[in-house]
């Protein structure tokens, strides 16, 4: 019995002293801090910013103070803890995420960083890097080079957008009027937004002035889909020879910026999904810049061989009509000539028909007017001529003579009116040569009305007033009518309101406490989405995240530094029972599993969150 017992006690002690040494084994080892900071990239461009990472081992907060770099700037993106238990050692680390953006090219150096870690001052080695300049923009090909992302599915540059320039014909003569269409294809998948209307390169050839609201259709072009911008136009030669045209377009490339690298602090696969791909990314307007394929056209002078009398430059092909009234006349009585040109061509260049034979004819100054037709350079064009007969021997109005050149006949055409007949209410005076004596016949007496000729050209006008008006005995200037004075009163009245909404908007603006407040709740917004796609997951997880994510939005609501933030502090600004001071509690003892948090437990938490950063200011 008493060597049973004695054996006993042995094998106790035993175990108690192995229990005893796993303990002491299983402390924590307090290690010397050590600090360290690197660039995610030794080079980069000013338009891409690469992040800078300090990590510091053996603590799990520090005072950082970055120096000042010429040409650099320094932001903020949150810290990461990582506390690790390897053979019973337990270890702790921190690191301060930060974007480093350059303003200009050239090389830098970041000074060695003072790190403060419980008074003790370390610093970190002078990290050197190179800035190079963004890549510039000029045509299509070289502005869309090496952008990730900025076209989508589009792999061949070449397909993003072309235009071109097609004319009816390839020559022409000097001033004929060659009927054209540009074109301009822009990828289906691009977001492109015109900046100009298409500029035609070249000399001695005119383009007409292009509408400023441009058909647009869709079609396939090789298999690939093409929104295509169209314009109908027309070109006109204006000096002989061969010239070679192109047309060029400038445009806007929306480029979307993606983030290509994780987001500093969230390394993990949840933070790096395309959600907040979109969620960050941004665009960027290119300029782009698209240029035609040369087209060649040759313009030739007009001939000179059976040009006719009179031709005034008119090149197309043209119809011709006169119309005369009245036909029955007295001696005196003016003759309105109506003639119509209808067709296409240069209108421009149609003046009024001439009368092939004017003695004993006054002719007026003409009236023209010109209706378009539904196509360019179609329609009709009409004049309107009064003339007189002096001659009352005159009793047929000869042919109206209208010439043009048809470039498609390639020859002179020239158009004949019929001749119209006048009659007179008086016999005509006999001739000479009859030397018989006409008995007079006696006309009845009628009066007779005379019409101003001025009334007969230009029926439109007012007749001149021959009776006295009102006569007043002053005359008052409208500046002094208290009318016009209430109006202008009215009318500064309503720019002084204008202009003083105008200013309170712009102070509104700009006033620091409503533009911290804004900022705030752009901010507040953005928190409850993450914490919303968090809530998702586990309860290690949403421990483990949800802290890092509401110390930013704290930092930035008291003005402190996120980093500089701990659970004592938040505990006296907001009270101990509150869920921010709860969560943060629960993630400081989730660290060493020291709590168990259910999902019914992480719902409650989560939900009183919610509501409470909804009222936190």
């Amino acid at each position: 019995m008493t060597a049973t017992t004695g054996k006993t006690r042995g094998h106790l002690f035993l175990h108690l002293l192995i229990l005893t040494i796993f303990i002491f084994s299983c402390s924590p080892v307090a290690g010397k801090n050590q600090v360290s900071a690197e660039l995610s990239a030794s080079s980069f461009t000013t338009r891409e910013p690469v992040r800078l990472s300090i990590k510091i081992t053996g603590t799990r907060s520090a005072r950082i103070s970055l120096p000042e770099v010429d040409g650099l700037l320094f932001h903020e993106r949150g810290t990461s803890k990582q506390v690790r238990i390897i053979n019973g050692t337990t270890s702790s680390s921190v690191v301060y995420n930060y974007l480093v953006q350059a303003l200009a090219p050239g090389k830098y150096t970041i000074p060695a960083i003072k790190i403060d870690i419980d008074g003790s001052v370390q610093t970190t080695r002078p990290i050197s890097c190179t800035v190079t300049g963004a890549a510039t923009t000029g045509t299509a090909r070289q502005q869309n080079s090496g952008q990730q992302g900025s076209t989508g599915a589009i792999k061949d540059l070449d397909k993003l957008a072309f235009i071109r320039i097609v004319p009816e014909k390839n020559n022409g003569y000097v001033g004929e009027i060659i009927p054209a269409k540009i074109e301009a294809f822009f990828h289906q998948e691009a977001r492109i937004k015109l900046t100009s209307l298409p500029v035609l390169k070249g000399k001695g050839v005119l383009i007409d002035p292009l509408s400023s609201q441009p058909e647009q259709t869709l079609k396939q072009v090789n298999h690939t889909p093409y929104t295509v911008v169209s314009w109908d136009t027309a070109l006109t030669g204006i000096k002989e020879g061969q010239h070679h045209l192109e047309v060029e377009i400038n445009a806007a490339l929306q480029v979307r910026v993606k983030r290509h690298r994780p987001m500093p602090g969230f390394e993990d696969d949840f933070f790096n999904d395309h959600f907040f791909d979109d969620f960050f990314s941004r665009y960027e307007n290119r300029p782009l810049s698209v240029t035609s394929s040369p087209v060649t056209i040759d313009i030739v002078p007009l001939p000179e061989q059976g040009k006719p009398d009179g031709f005034s430059g008119a090149i197309g092909s043209f119809t011709f009509d006169l119309e005369a009234k009245p036909t029955i006349i007295d001696p005196g009585d003016p003759i309105t000539l109506k003639m119509t040109v209808s067709g296409e061509g240069n209108f421009e260049q149609v003046t009024v028909p001439i009368i092939s034979e004017s003695s004993g004819l006054k002719t007026y100054t003409p009236h023209a007017d010109f209706s378009p037709g539904e196509t360019p350079h179609t329609g009709t064009k009409n004049f309107e001529q009064a003339i007189v007969i002096n001659d009352q021997r005159i009793t047929t109005i000869p042919p109206v003579v209208f010439s043009f050149f048809d470039p498609k006949k390639k020859r002179y055409v020239t158009l004949f009116s019929d001749p119209v007949s006048i009659t007179s209410r008086q016999p005509a005076i006999p001739a000479a040569s009859t030397g018989v004596q006409q008995k007079a016949v006696p006309q009845p007496d009628r009066q007779q009305e005379i019409v101003p000729i001025s009334k007969v050209l230009y029926p439109m006008l007012a007749p001149v007033k021959l009776e006295q008006g009102q006569v007043v005995k002053t005359i008052q200037p409208l500046f002094l009518k208290p009318q016009f004075i209430a109006v202008i009163l009215l009318l500064l009245g309503i720019a002084a309101l204008c202009t003083g909404l105008r200013i309170r908007k712009r102070y509104l603006a700009r006033h620091p406490d409503l533009v911290r407040t804004r900022i705030i709740d752009t901010e507040r917004k953005r928190l409850i989405r993450v914490l919303e796609h968090i809530a998702a997951d586990d309860s290690r997880v949403y421990l483990e995240k949800a802290p890092s994510a509401i110390a930013s939005f704290l930092a930035l609501l008291w003005q402190v530094e996120a980093e500089a933030l701990t659970t004592r502090d938040i505990q006296q600004k907001l009270g101990p029972i509150h869920p921010i001071t709860e969560l943060f509690t629960c993630s400081d003892r989730a660290l060493y599993g020291a709590v168990s948090f259910s999902p019914e437990e992480k719902e409650k938490l989560h939900n009183k969150l919610i509501l409470d950063i909804n009222t936190l200011s």
